[in-house]
């Protein structure tokens, strides 16, 4: 019997290193975040394209957010794809954004954008970022009477300054 003991508690503790180590998952329960996959903490590149990770060469991310009971109809995908490239001791990094939210059986809004950032180390703890992301966005309004639609500019600047501090 002492041995399925033993047994259980590595499988427990191998399984829960696992996922610590190899799982992220995010979520949102307050009302003191805002209920959106926009949010800064979960996709920072679409409010400053001069963040740039030290940490992954690729990154892919996908967000599906929906309500449910009487808004079941409203909606919102993004997927974000971004490639770092590191040369000596500064980094480029290139992403490609394209989101869809859906308010509504009546209301759509596509978007899609390019980005890219580049970050020029200033010292050995020091640099300094700047990016740009340009796309557009598009609004389709339609009911069975009436329908409607237009295309929007968007984009965004940025800039960065990281400071590692070593004790």
């Amino acid at each position: 019997m002492h041995k399925v003991y033993y047994f259980l508690e590595k499988l427990i503790f191998i399984s829960v290193s696992y996922l610590y180590l190899f799982v992220s998952a995010v979520a949102q329960v307050n009302s003191y975040i805002p209920d959106s996959y926009n949010y800064f903490s979960q996709n920072i590149t679409l409010y400053n394209p001069s963040y740039i990770s030290s940490a992954e060469s690729y990154k892919f991310m996908l967000n599906h957010k929906f309500l449910s009971g009487q808004f079941k109809d409203i909606s919102y995908t993004n997927f974000t794809a971004a490639k770092n490239i590191y040369k000596d001791k500064n980094s480029m990094a290139f992403r490609a954004i394209v989101g869809k939210e859906q308010e509504g059986p009546y209301i759509s809004i596509p978007s899609v954008s390019l980005s890219y950032g580049y970050e020029l180390k200033l010292s050995r703890n020091v640099s300094f970022s700047s990016g740009v992301t340009l796309g557009a966005t598009g609004v389709y309004f339609a009911t069975p009477s009436l329908s409607s639609s237009f295309i929007l500019p968007d984009g965004v600047l940025g800039l960065g300054l990281k400071v590692k501090k070593h004790l």
